[in-house]
């Protein structure tokens, strides 16, 4: 419909606007002559740059040079100015970069209703139903609201093109690893369609029988009508369940009052029936094109700060691991389950649902003659956060082949353990090289113990106090239940002897109440699982203690961000710098590659334990409310996002 563009030297706000004919109103296009410029820079190599640019390549590929005659763009040429925001941790969208910079040219706001407006078929009147056909095309175009279309676009480019002014431009690195998720976006993944189809068929045929029986149970027609079956629940049962999340469902099932085998079975109909993985087949359909491969899966730098990939449509960083029976792989299930026979799969899998949600990563294949690799880090965040440590005596671990959950857990329980030798503390057959796992991998960037009971409790280890007493040692275990009591629940007494008692017995209190908060948001009751609070106050030092220089480089790396805050200077620790570089405080990494903290300073802040230091604060989108706004880091977190 229209283009607008700047080349590198027009004046800040200089566009130059092309649109089509529309011919309904008398509206002539413009000459083609407007766009030769533009088209000379293309052929001399130049650089494209667009905000998002995705759009702008895919239009100019399959419309602009195969349909118009216009001139060919290499992939080598293009550029994204949200590409270079994401890496600087901004905010991707055009309009969200440009309010968190406060850039004095802003994206036009009206643009959304504008595009939904002329570039999508009109609803039809009466009347043009009757002249033209029910089933006719007819478009908005007058000259006042095109005209307005045509001034939104060139705001975009203004508004970009500051964008990309005021936002560094990506290291030859970064620029590679865009350039190569631009490769793979497009090119896409093979999807097996027959498998989605299959497999939705049968999830429907699954849905019904669990809906029948859990009509016979209860006369509730569907698990989808989950307040009817709440109101069963309670009224024959008496479980009040608080909602029907599959958290709360699985919490029940698991950890929640002792029940009957009826009320546990229509709990399990409930979370059955609701389960949304299923639906990632569906949107698989959605996403494929006519060759059957779906593309654009990737966002570049979609995590802030930290610079991961994200995932966009079938999110295929979550696909489930699945969980089939013993003896039974992948291309067997997926090919029972494309063979459409039901009572053939209920007989040899027993969960059909389990089943279907266990071949989810099997609907992304290999085209024919080629061989599909996966591949994945050993302990990559474990390795790197000691060697950033500098921790040689853990490293030394890595390097004869030794296995650091082992390790980890040998610190933890007193007593050398491989991983022939680790006991089952459990009752589905976790060992206690599982838990030194849980550890290693959650424990590296400052996580506290109450963090770390709810990561426990998620990869489903739950411990009585009896078996924690059998790894801990009553005396150890004593002595820990009753720090936590004391963290947990403060007496005025237990600080008498401090230098400012009353100061500190108030810093106590206003911790206890934030961690009681946060045990109670997971529905944990802090009394009944102190035994489980302890094991974990104990791990956390058990970690801190055996690999020291973590926590030490946790200290020294926040002290360098503060010094480079204070000073200006650039600060080295250990294998990264700090450098305040106009408006963010970078950390360069040993791959070259910045982390970035927009507009950084320094406020003096209250710990937990009521000493008042320096904390750094920058301004960031907060992860909850998705806000542009000034937000505290610490030493943990700067580690973990390098």
């Amino acid at each position: 419909m229209c283009l607008s563009y700047s080349l590198p030297w027009f004046e800040p706000n200089q566009v130059i606007l092309w649109h089509c004919a529309h011919p309904e109103i008398g509206v002539l296009a413009t000459p083609i002559e407007v766009l030769y410029p533009l088209f000379d820079w293309i052929r001399s190599g130049g650089l494209i740059e667009a905000h998002n640019s995705t759009f702008e390549e895919y239009i100019w590929r399959h419309v602009c040079a195969p349909r118009m005659g216009w001139p060919r763009i290499k992939n080598s040429q293009w550029r994204d100015s949200a590409a270079k925001a994401a890496a600087a941790s901004l905010p991707r969208d055009l309009g969200g970069v440009g309010e968190a910079l406060n850039l004095p040219v802003k994206k036009d706001k009206r643009g959304k209703e504008l595009l939904r407006k002329y570039t999508q078929p009109k609803r039809l009147t009466k009347l043009e139903k009757e002249l033209h056909g029910k089933d006719a095309i007819l478009w908005n175009e007058d000259l006042a609201g095109l005209m307005e279309l045509w001034d939104y676009n060139k705001q975009d480019v203004r508004a970009e093109r500051r964008v990309s002014m005021a936002v560094p431009d990506l290291s030859p690195t970064e620029l590679a690893v865009w350039q190569v998720t631009c490769k793979m976006n497009r090119r896409g993944v093979l999807i097996d369609v027959d498998l989605c189809k299959a497999a939705l068929a049968m999830v429907a045929q699954a849905r019904d029988k669990l809906n029948k029986e859990l009509e016979e149970i209860t006369g509730v027609e569907k698990g989808s009508q989950r307040k009817a079956v709440s109101e069963w629940l309670e009224a024959e049962e008496l479980i009040a369940l608080p909602d029907t999340t599959a958290k709360t469902l699985e919490w029940y099932l698991e950890r929640g009052p002792k029940m009957s085998a009826r009320a546990r079975r229509v709990i399990e109909i409930v979370r059955e029936v609701n389960r949304t993985s299923p639906n990632k087949y569906k949107r698989m359909l959605a996403c494929v094109d006519k060759d059957n491969r779906a593309r654009d899966l990737l966002v570049y730098c979609g995590a802030e700060r930290t610079g991961r990939w994200a995932g966009r449509g079938i999110q295929v960083h979550n696909l489930p691991k699945g969980n089939l029976p013993y003896g039974l792989n992948m291309d067997h299930a997926c090919e029972d389950v494309k063979s459409g026979d039901f009572a053939w799969c209920e007989l040899i899998y027993g969960d059909v649902m389990n089943l279907i949600v266990s071949c989810l990563r099997g609907c992304i294949i290999a085209p024919s003659g080629r061989e599909l690799i996966t591949a994945d880090y050993s302990a990559i965040e474990a390795r790197c956060v000691l060697w950033l440590a500098g921790a040689s005596i853990a490293l030394q671990i890595f390097r004869d082949g030794g296995d650091i959950y082992c390790d980890m857990a040998t610190g933890i329980f007193g007593r050398l353990i491989t991983k022939q030798t680790a006991r089952v503390i459990t009752t589905d057959g976790k060992t206690e090289r599982d838990f030194g796992k849980i550890a290693v991998l959650g424990l590296g960037y400052g996580m506290g113990y109450i963090k770390f009971l709810t990561t426990m409790h998620d990869n489903k280890i739950y411990l009585d106090r009896e078996t924690i007493l059998k790894m801990m040692g009553r005396e150890t275990f004593e002595k820990y239940e009753a720090i936590v009591t004391k963290k947990l629940f403060p007496k005025e007494s237990d600080f008498e002897k401090h230098r400012e008692p009353k100061k500190s017995f108030r810093a106590a209190q206003r911790d206890a109440t934030m961690q009681l908060r946060k045990l109670a948001e997971e529905r944990e009751d802090a009394r009944a699982i102190m035994h489980e609070l302890a094991l974990c106050k104990y791990t956390v030092d058990a970690y801190r203690s055996r690999y020291s220089e973590v926590p030490a480089q946790w200290k020294a790396q926040e002290n360098a961000a503060i010094a480079a805050i204070q000073t200006g200077k650039a600060v080295k620790c250990g294998l990264v710098v700090w450098k305040v570089v106009g408006r963010f405080l970078k950390c360069k990494l040993p791959s070259g590659r910045c982390l970035h903290y927009c507009d950084p300073e320094l406020k003096i802040a209250k710990t937990s334990w009521g000493e008042s230091k320096p904390s750094i604060r920058f301004m960031g989108r907060d992860q909850k409310t998705r806000q542009w706004t000034r937000q505290a880091t610490y030493g943990g977190k700067i580690v973990e996002n390098g």
